[in-house]
C-alpha cells in the first residue's frame, strides 16, 4: 500500500463520516461525491504513474531509447501541469464556464 493509497482511503473515509453525520443536501452532497470521485482518480493516476516510470526506466536501458526519454520527461511535466490546474480550478470551485 502507498502513500496515495492511504490518502485515498482517508479520503474515502472521511466523506462517509459527513454523508452519515450531517447528511448534506444537493450542492454540498455533490461537492462530497466530486471530491470522492477526484480521490479515486487521482490514486489510479498515481498507479498509472508508477507503471509508467517502470516501464521508461527499463526501457532507458535500451540504446534505442534514449532520446525518446526526453519526450516521456516532458510529458510527464505537461500531466503535472494539468493535474494542478485541474486541482486548482476544483478548489476555487471553478467550471471555467465563467459561472
Amino acid at each position: 500500500m502507498t502513500m496515495i493509497d492511504d490518502l485515498e482511503r482517508e479520503v474515502d473515509l472521511f466523506t462517509v463520516e459527513v454523508l452519515t453525520r450531517r447528511q448534506p443536501l444537493a450542492a454540498d452532497l455533490r461537492r462530497v461525491i466530486s471530491a470522492l470521485k477526484a480521490a479515486n482518480d487521482l490514486e489510479r493516476i498515481g498507479d498509472l504513474s508508477r507503471n509508467i516510470c517502470k516501464r521508461t526506466m527499463a526501457l532507458s536501458r535500451a540504446p534505442a531509447m534514449g532520446s525518446a526519454m526526453g519526450t516521456v520527461a516532458r510529458m510527464g511535466h505537461l500531466v503535472q501541469e494539468m493535474i494542478r490546474n485541474i486541482l486548482d480550478a476544483y478548489i476555487a470551485q471553478d467550471c471555467g464556464n465563467g459561472g
